[in-house]
């Protein structure tokens, strides 16, 4: 028995290697029926709530939540782009991003997740997440769906090969996903597994699909208000797991086995829940800790170090010119809070420059760029 997963179209190429190849339109969410309740997937939904739960009650315990989520969202922002370009050096790329030196347009994909996290349904525009992710911030611009086909392989056959959605049926697909996410009533994290499935067979536009189908659960849970997804960290799972992660959609789309798929999907929810639990976790003792620390060495309260370790718990890394222009304060006065702050084993020296000096919060920095 065939299962119907979607659409096969066929087409003609007047290119030699391509005289006939296949796109595939997914069948439409709004047909409904993709799969059964069962206990297990029940009790596993419970449970990632559950984490999700557990997630938004520690960070409200946290007393920088901002800080804290700004830093989460630039380590998702990292293993995102990790995903698309797996030559990236999470290293380089962080200490570049927090000192200044270079954005790798991690500011952009940044911009996006915002925008998604913040915008109701109703007036979400996919354009402008992709506008946001390639352009940044100013000014928003309207990016138009493929007008081209787009190819899994170099060569096609006569077998019907999958190819992600043609040009021509790229906004009735998107239209379906968008009444889905407004009228369904099914639990937003299968809706947003299921939605996450429908964008990665279309792939939209000619960049950042990959993105923006990473982007779209956070959309949907925080339109849920489920606010622990404001601090959850999806793509180092999705990273972990990347060749199960296609080798799933493309079992999906083949035999229609869509509770797999949204099991395996769940799961990943679940798992970057619990990571995330331990980094909070990690974050606020830091934070305790090195502030007793810091009242230990420094009993003047017209000290300047209390002031320089919180430019340092949002940005993780930066020189010391960089950190007076933020904070407003002499080179000599940040100078020697950095000092103390190394004194006492919260800083570190990162290069071996003696004019252009680096220096990051250790602990903290070294949980950024973990791949856990």
């Amino acid at each position: 028995m065939v299962v119907h997963t979607g659409e096969y179209s066929e087409h003609t190429s007047s290119s030699s290697l391509r005289s006939t190849y296949y796109t595939f339109t997914p069948r439409p969410l709004m047909d409904g029926n993709f799969y059964e309740m069962s206990d297990s997937l029940a009790a596993f939904l419970t449970e990632t709530h559950r984490s999700l739960g557990l997630l938004e009650g520690l960070a409200s315990f946290v007393p920088d939540r901002d800080i804290l989520s700004d830093l989460i969202l630039l380590r998702e922002s990292v293993f995102s782009k990790l995903i698309d370009c797996p030559d990236l050096d999470i290293y380089t790329t962080v200490v570049e991003q927090m000192s200044g030196n270079h954005d790798h347009g991690l500011h952009n994909i940044i911009s996006a997740y915002r925008y998604a996290m913040d915008q109701p349904t109703q007036k979400l525009d996919l354009s402008e997440i992709v506008s946001l992710a390639l352009h940044g911030d100013s000014p928003i611009q309207q990016v138009p769906t493929r007008a081209d086909p787009k190819f899994t392989s170099k060569f096609t056959s006569n077998f019907r090969q999958y190819n992600p959605t043609a040009p021509d049926k790229i906004r009735k697909a998107l239209f379906d996903i968008s009444k889905y996410m407004e009228i369904d009533n099914t639990d937003v994290l299968i809706k947003a597994a299921m939605c996450n499935y429908q964008l990665e067979m279309i792939q939209p536009y000619d960049q950042c699909n990959g993105v923006v189908s990473r982007i779209f659960p956070y959309h949907m849970m925080c339109g849920a208000k489920l606010d622990g997804a404001r601090y959850l960290c999806l793509s180092p799972s999705l990273y972990h797991n990347k060749a199960k992660y296609f080798d799933k959609l493309s079992s999906t789309q083949r035999n229609g086995d869509y509770v797999s798929w949204i099991s395996f999907f769940i799961g990943i929810i679940h798992e970057a829940a619990e990571q995330s639990i331990a980094f909070v976790r990690l974050y606020n003792e830091c934070v305790q800790n090195d502030a007793s620390r810091i009242h230990a060495f420094c009993s003047d309260k017209r000290d300047s170090t209390p002031e320089v370790y919180r430019y340092f718990t949002q940005n993780i890394v930066s020189g010391i010119g960089r950190a007076c222009k933020q904070l407003s304060m002499s080179y000599a006065a940040v100078s020697r809070s950095v000092s103390i702050l190394q004194e006492i084993g919260i800083l570190i020296q990162i290069n071996r420059s003696l004019r252009n000096r680096l220096f990051a919060h250790d602990r903290i920095m070294q949980r950024l760029i973990s791949f856990e």
